[in-house]
């Protein structure tokens, strides 16, 4: 990683573009076609019912590896399309391959981009999260994806399966209620150690069935079912008072970018609040490592 800092705002900026560089190289990918998404829209993979060649195997695992460490440090914006495609790891056949490739293709389209935190007086939590219901076609399993946003700056984002199948969009979109809300909880926790005073998080969801679940703790026959673990959202949010729920149109859902694979328009728009385009921010004075 690179850590540079900005004079005129004293902002840092983290960036990867030199490892980035580095695997583009690797798997030859350093001259192919760029492409707008990480994964064409709606793209829908299948898990192979043969088995693949070690070789195959070994290249996909290998590509899969590589993208998920530039994934997990500052690259945001590709979170779900890594995590669904190393999905098919132990068996993946061409087409897997191919796409996973595609997603160099995003990522060589968008080199300079790193992850901007800004410099304020005010500390600021606020978290976004949203759960696509029976999106795998393979199990019917949902979505689950979440970032926290510290000072307009993501510090932490998830996406991935869920382990049990959703009923309902409801009960998709209230069990990643629960997943964001330890991730929140462990975060404020971490602050507060270090004697920063944060008030409670608000927590934005587009699904108004999940946050009524949430805000009242009354059993319902279609909820009984649902496994105790993901009652704690109603902790953080009655007893604790450590999470604000708050309503969001679908549209401005950020966490939308975490769960499915979404078209051009859309997505970049989301990115927009994810990554900080490194070529701009040089261009605004000389960034200092």
């Amino acid at each position: 990683m690179k850590i540079q800092r900005n004079p005129l705002t004293g902002s840092l900026i983290v960036d990867q573009v030199e490892y980035l560089d580095k695997i583009l190289k690797r798997f030859d990918m350093q001259d192919c076609n760029p492409a707008n998404t990480p994964l064409p829209e709606k793209y829908d993979p299948v898990a192979s019912m043969g088995e693949s060649t070690p070789k195959l195997r070994s290249q996909y695992q290998s590509v899969i590896g590589s993208l998920l460490y530039l994934m997990l440090g500052t690259r945001p914006d590709i979170a779900f399309a890594v995590i669904k495609m190393s999905q098919f790891s132990a068996s993946p056949t061409e087409d897997h391959l191919n796409h996973a490739k595609y997603i160099f293709r995003y990522l060589r389209a968008n080199r300079e981009c790193g992850i901007e935190f800004k410099r304020d007086t005010l500390l600021r939590v606020e978290g976004y999260v949203d759960a696509d219901w029976a999106s795998d076609r393979n199990d019917r399993k949902s979505c689950t994806g979440f970032t926290v946003l510290f000072n307009t700056s993501p510090v932490s984002w998830v996406s991935r399966k869920q382990k049990t199948v959703a009923t309902s969009a409801t009960e998709a979109e209230y069990m990643a209620l629960s997943d964001a809300a330890k991730q929140i909880c462990w975060i404020k926790s971490l602050l507060e150690e270090l004697s920063f005073d944060i008030p409670p998080v608000v927590l934005y969801e587009d699904n108004m069935g999940s946050i009524f679940l949430a805000q009242n703790p009354a059993q319902e026959r279609r909820t009984k079912h649902i496994d105790i673990r993901h009652h704690f959202i109603r902790e953080c949010v009655q007893e604790r008072k450590v999470i604000l729920l708050r309503h969001i149109s679908t549209d401005k859902q950020l966490a939308d970018v975490f769960t499915k694979a979404l078209g051009k328009v859309k997505f970049q728009g989301f990115k927009s609040f994810l990554v900080a385009n490194l070529t701009r921010l040089k261009s605004g004075g000389v960034l200092r490592k």
